[in-house]
């Protein structure tokens, strides 16, 4: 791609028609890779990839794709996000997307590239801004993550982090199930001072630069969620913490879950509840004021609700 002058004014109308074709979170991505921030690495479809070259050009943004496309690996439960890739498809697969990685130079774009299929965490994660120490654990967790989580390490970071305690809405990597809040990597825990820090910095270049993107990341992102691997994801509306009696109350009229059709016990009892109260860092009873309609033990379902603070 030819290579233009990096103008910040002109940054407003493509990043609403970023917005409008790939969606808000690959948006900001390619906002901060303009802004030089960072590597942005975004998965494309033959057809938007077309739209989007002009305006990586008319952004003064190099990019390279993958040798080859990927596909989605299943994650059930969460609605059809999956954290994975796998390539053992055919490569005309409707959903079949490369992998594009953008940078203000070529030579960057190129070394995200080989870093990520090399396997290389150290580089990749450094290349896009990651903090050292959530790179560190990605590397340690990863294994684990694919054995229990379909690859997802937002149950592990949520078991790094004390219970009771909020985790902070700019590392809720939940709301990436439901639309897309800030955090575009696994912190380490949610509570992550470093990894605070790199995503307030990303909010304020997103804020400056391209402010239509900035409010719905906000609000998904302060949203309490209940996770339960493979029956779903829930997000709540509503809500009030009362951090004296240690549980959360919540809207059942407004309730958001990955799953088309809901089923089971944990979610038909939440839809006629209005209460949550965690028990230890996995299960939780749901209550309709003082009585208790379910209680959830399995080790793969929690609470977690967050702060801006």
């Amino acid at each position: 791609m030819t290579r233009s002058p990096f103008r910040e004014s002109a940054l407003s109308e493509p990043s609403t028609r970023l917005r409008d074709l790939i969606g808000g979170v690959a948006a900001r991505e390619v906002i901060l890779a303009a802004a030089g921030v960072k590597v942005a690495r975004i998965a494309l479809t033959d057809l938007e990839l077309g739209k989007v070259a002009s305006i990586l050009v008319g952004l003064g943004l190099e990019a390279t794709r993958s040798p080859r496309k990927y596909v989605s690996r299943p994650d059930r439960g969460k609605g059809g996000f999956s954290n994975r890739f796998a390539s053992r498809h055919p490569q005309g697969h409707p959903e079949a997307r490369w992998l594009l990685y953008i940078a203000r130079s070529r030579e960057e774009a190129e070394s995200a590239r080989r870093g990520e299929e090399g396997g290389s965490s150290d580089l990749f994660g450094d290349l896009l801004g990651y903090p050292p120490c959530c790179v560190a654990w990605y590397a340690i967790s990863w294994p684990l993550a694919e054995q229990r989580h379909q690859g997802d390490l937002f149950p592990l970071a949520h078991q790094a982090t004390p219970v009771g305690v909020a985790g902070h809405a700019l590392l809720n990597f939940g709301a990436n199930y439901f639309g897309g809040g800030w955090t575009s990597f696994f912190p380490c825990s949610l509570t992550c001072t470093a990894a605070i820090a790199y995503l307030r910095r990303e909010r304020e270049e997103v804020c400056r630069r391209a402010p239509s993107l900035v409010d719905q990341a906000d609000e998904e992102s302060a949203l309490p969620l209940v996770y339960a691997e493979y029956r779903g994801v829930a997000q709540l509306r509503g809500t009030e913490v009362d951090k004296r009696a240690h549980v959360l109350r919540y809207d059942p009229g407004r309730l958001t879950i990955t799953l088309p059709a809901p089923r089971g016990s944990l979610w038909r009892s939440m839809l006629n509840g209005d209460t949550l109260r965690p028990i230890g860092v996995f299960g939780l009873d749901v209550l309709r004021g003082a009585r208790v309609l379910h209680r959830e033990r399995r080790g793969d379902a929690f609470l977690r609700w967050f702060s801006r603070s």
